[in-house]
């Protein structure tokens, strides 16, 4: 099992990332794993219209676009990309995707519903902070992303790689709740300092050791486990 082509991004993982100015830890799963992070059209609609962020957030979004670092999958790059896999009719795949989509955002969110539409349809994970769409959809028997990391994942796989310090993490909890963002339980507290509240808290993404024999996730809460290339 390789690593996946794209990790979507849903619109809260996307503020915290931009909240806390670590677009730099999408840059290194890009670089280091050959994960691409992305986002479906109504994510990208969000972000750069978000009432309370979009005139600060549109230009740091509209430059990862330009760098390569974001990439919006839309019906083009869909379509690409199931192609490169062998499917022969990509176009009916992708507007299976977007009925699936509508009818999710009869119940969540449109980024939300979309995100996990695609990602479920096209086999590919989500960073989504929202617990509740998650429980909602699972309710309801919809297709879920799987895996569905946090943005706390990837920070706590960051620090684990050494890519950024005990005092960068600390710091980013520190402006997340400040902000009233959402912070997983473990790091409430703050006793012990990050690397502490870490070994308590469940993390979806790893690096698979050599020679280790990797299960492939098979619900939202399961680990995503990456090789370098």
């Amino acid at each position: 099992m390789g690593n996946p082509a794209f990790l979507l991004c849903d619109t809260d993982a996307l503020i915290q990332i931009y909240l806390t100015q670590r677009s730099d830890l999408l840059e290194y799963l890009r670089r280091s794993f050959s994960v691409q992070p992305a986002v479906v059209p109504e994510v990208e609609i969000e972000i750069r219209n978000n009432g309370q962020y979009g005139r600060r957030f549109e230009p740091v979004f509209l430059r990862g676009m330009q760098s390569g670092q974001m990439v919006v999958l839309d019906d083009v790059r869909v379509c690409t990309f199931l192609s490169s896999k062998g499917i022969v009719d990509p176009e009916t795949v992708f507007y299976r995707v977007l009925a699936e989509g509508n009818v999710n955002s009869s119940h969540v969110q449109r980024g939300e519903a979309f995100s996990h539409a695609l990602a479920s349809s096209l086999g590919l994970p989500l960073m989504s902070n929202d617990g509740d769409a998650l429980r909602v959809l699972a309710r309801l028997n919809r297709p879920l992303a799987i895996p569905t990391i946090r943005f706390m994942d990837l920070v706590v796989f960051a620090f684990g790689q050494g890519v950024i310090r005990e005092n960068d993490c600390q710091s980013i909890v520190r402006i997340l709740r400040g902000a009233h963002e959402y912070v997983p339980r473990a790091f409430i507290p703050g006793v012990g300092g990050f690397a502490h509240c870490s070994q308590s808290f469940s993390c979806r993404l790893a690096e698979a050791e050599s020679g280790q024999q990797i299960t492939e996730p098979q619900q939202p809460h399961h680990t995503l486990y990456l090789t370098i290339p």
